[in-house]
């Protein structure tokens, strides 16, 4: 999973903020699985700072930190 931005730049430096996360899947070899967001469910906007997998139930989601903001929770569709 690639999530975050950078926000808090140097004034010369623009905001990076242009993407909404990656979903990528280990394979073997060292190989990684691009899932696009409509597939996964992942839209990480906004100065995301942390994220992590966890378990709600049987399914599978991503618990995101966002700085000065609330704690997201996305279920991942596969």
């Amino acid at each position: 999973m690639l999530v975050g931005y950078l926000y808090g730049s140097e004034v010369e430096t623009p905001r990076n903020d242009t993407g909404y996360g990656s979903l990528l899947i280990g394979k073997q070899n060292s190989q990684f699985e691009f899932v696009s967001n409509e597939t996964s469910g992942l839209w990480a906007g906004g100065d995301v700072k942390d994220a992590a997998f966890i378990k709600v139930g049987a399914s599978k989601a991503i618990l995101m930190a966002r700085n000065n903001g609330k704690l997201s929770l996305i279920k991942l569709n596969k």
